[in-house]
């Protein structure tokens, strides 16, 4: 057995780096638990830098009464990665600090795509990311 050998032909991990734009952000539900607040929302998103495309987001967030909020959802993206033009799938969470991206299905040119990035707020409706790609070979 040669260990590392499917190593050798794996594609080089880069780095990803860029802004997130909300165009818009739409409640679709609101509801109480105990003294928490849930909201179910769908977002419309723009990313720049190494992803360049728009995305829609359907998520969930729990607003603590402390002002604490966790969030999770799932993001559907259209557009170009590394120069390869096509959709991707993500799943995110994260809290009012930031929180992670992690890419689970990708298509079309970017069929074979895998990474996650970190986000973070910059803004009220801006956010930058930061974290590693790859492709598949």
């Amino acid at each position: 057995m040669v260990l590392g050998a499917g190593l050798a032909s794996a594609a080089p991990r880069r780095d990803a780096a860029g802004a997130i734009h909300v165009v818009s952000n739409v409640v679709d539900a609101s509801s109480q638990a105990g003294r928490n607040t849930k909201i179910e929302a769908t977002a419309h998103v723009v990313f720049t830098g190494n992803f360049a495309g728009t995305a829609v987001e359907i998520y969930s967030a729990v607003i603590h009464p402390s002002g604490k909020t966790n969030l999770h959802g799932r993001g559907f993206f259209t557009g170009t990665v590394d120069g390869r033009t096509g959709t991707f799938e993500y799943v995110f969470h994260g809290d009012e600090n930031g929180g992670m991206i992690v890419i689970d299905h990708a298509s079309g040119g970017l069929s074979g795509l895998s990474g996650q990035a970190r986000y973070e707020p910059v803004g009220p409706a801006d956010f930058t990311y930061s974290g590693h790609f790859q492709f598949a070979p």
